[in-house]
């Protein structure tokens, strides 16, 4: 009878099934469900006659390092990484690496090392094994992104977008890879980011045509959207999955380099001992997983807490400098004779300073002043609250002049350019500003 071929995509909470006839059969895992159950249902009802399978593999639970590495074989790197990645030497832990890059520069080699330690590889691999499917081979999602063209080359973009997920990847001009994973609906703004990022490593360099596959879902619109002007080749789904049938089993990235124990077919009395093994380690195994989850939980409440608590201070440091410009003010108006254009300095400072800036000094000499402070978010966008904060203040009065022109207003004049720092992995960019008191001319006297 003839066995079908087909290929399997497990990413996430979504799993996709393309059968030997081209149709694709799509189905999401509830919140607490079980994926191997759901691919067995679903292989059952779509691919009865399915002989053979090719998987790609990206659980939640996947780890993904990308490292400095040096250009050895697949089993030379197993031993290098283990010191400090010992799950390589579990029994029951799955990994794959990607094959070794050279960075142009001759700086050095790198690669991405995958790690899943939760049994999931194995469950599934047991699975199709009674239903009599032989699987060919088992590779990350990135690696079929690296064997479909255009993404076949030296450097390259490549965004994917399915049911709630989203992967942005890249190989830059310099060699490094560049791998962003989102798997909520609700971040579209960070998949944007993700883009942004991906598109910075170019650093000006032109693209070479790169893959857009996308579902037709709101995510997939978002996407679409924020693309429409990079030079990318969109695909069908399924054409981007078929590419998985031209991998090479047992390469450089196929989770299954060693052939596995569990695709033997065990006699009546290693089935015996596996059941009872099984029912003696199942009660550990559910603890194990509460207590990954609760691991899990902790992780992401501490950095909310976090997040919070740099909110926190953005908003501390923000009324602490409300208070002394009021302050001063107040000062200023009492004493005789004050120095009218510092006091409206001030104030016009209270004005224009937007929510994402926090003003850390003021230092007035004579006629000159110098403004410090921090941006917290928006940094390096064309309409960033730097930009619109020079703007304000330039605009507040005729009492004083910016040396440093807004970023978005440099002409490439002999006027000195403002000290604003390139975006970093901080949560913020400290940024000097400096001005100068315009005094007013003085009125002509009447026996002139």
């Amino acid at each position: 009878m003839r066995k079908d071929h087909v290929v399997l995509l497990w990413w996430g909470k979504e799993v996709r099934l393309l059968t030997a006839d081209g149709t694709i059969a799509a189905c999401t895992a509830e919140v607490r469900g079980d994926p191997v159950k759901l691919i067995a249902r679903m292989l059952a009802e779509k691919c009865p006659k399915a002989g053979a399978a090719r998987i790609i593999y990206q659980p939640a639970s996947l780890e993904i390092h990308s490292l400095a590495c040096p250009p050895v074989s697949r089993s030379q790197l197993q031993a290098v990484l283990a010191a400090d990645y010992p799950a390589l030497n579990l029994p029951h832990a799955v990994w794959s690496v990607e094959p070794v890059r050279g960075n142009p520069d001759g700086s050095g080699h790198s690669t991405l090392l995958y790690i899943d330690n939760r049994f999931n590889l194995p469950r599934l691999l047991g699975t199709l094994d009674r239903l009599d499917i032989e699987v060919e081979g088992v590779w990350p999602l990135q690696t079929l992104i690296e064997s479909t063209p255009p993404c076949d080359g030296v450097d390259f973009l490549g965004v994917i977008a399915i049911g709630a997920h989203s992967l942005v990847s890249c190989a830059s001009p310099s060699g490094s890879r560049y791998l962003r994973f989102q798997d909520e609906a609700a971040e579209e703004n960070k998949m944007t980011s993700d883009l942004h990022a991906a598109m910075a490593l170019f650093d000006g360099a032109a693209f070479h045509p790169g893959l857009l596959v996308i579902e037709d879902t709101a995510i997939g619109s978002s996407l679409r959207e924020a693309v429409r002007d990079v030079p990318l080749d969109e695909i069908p789904f399924g054409a981007f999955l078929a590419n998985a049938r031209r991998l090479k089993p047992g390469g450089f990235s196929d989770f299954l380099h060693h052939k596995p124990f569990y695709s033997y077919r065990p006699t009546l009395s290693q089935i015996a001992a596996v059941v009872g093994l099984t029912l003696s380690v199942g009660s550990a195994w559910t603890v194990y997983e509460i207590h990954e989850r609760a691991n899990l939980l902790n992780r992401r409440f501490a950095a909310f807490q976090a997040e919070q608590a740099e909110l926190e201070r953005l908003v501390e440091s923000r009324r602490a400098t409300k208070m002394k410009l009021d302050s001063l003010d107040h000062d200023l108006a009492l004493v005789p004779n004050a120095p009218q254009h510092q006091g409206e300095l001030m104030r016009a400072l209270n004005r224009a300073t937007p929510a994402a800036i926090s003003l850390e000094s003021l230092l007035i000499t004579g006629d000159n002043f110098t403004i410090k402070g921090r941006v917290y978010e928006g940094e390096g966008m064309p309409s960033s609250p730097l930009i619109a904060f020079c703007q304000n203040l330039a605009g507040a009065g005729a009492s004083w002049r910016l040396l440093d022109p807004p970023p978005a207003q440099s002409t490439g004049s002999a006027t000195k350019a403002a000290t604003v720092p390139a975006p970093s992995e901080s949560s913020s960019s400290a940024f000097t500003l400096h001005g100068v008191l315009i005094s007013a001319p003085a009125e002509p006297s009447p026996h002139a």
